[in-house]
């Protein structure tokens, strides 16, 4: 009874540890909520998010395509 006592009193004082370090944290800035999605005339989905921390271009192309032929292993082509 002594050990779910101490159990006890432990959870509820990590609640309260937790409550209280969540107050004090600053609010959490999410770069993605910047980004811009466009879809062009022809289907294609341009992602754009600009981040001015570094003097730094990235460009990536992603393709969802797959050979026509694919039966036993997928992912080969």
């Amino acid at each position: 009874m002594l050990c779910g006592s101490l159990v006890l009193a432990w959870v509820t004082a990590l609640v309260f540890a937790s409550a209280a370090t969540a107050e004090a944290l600053p609010p959490v800035n999410d770069p993605l909520d910047a980004m811009q999605v466009t879809t062009l005339d022809n289907g294609l989905t341009v992602l754009t998010l600009e981040d001015h921390a570094s003097p730094v271009a990235s460009f990536q192309v992603w393709v969802n395509v797959g050979s026509s032929d694919e039966a036993r292993f997928t992912g080969i082509a």
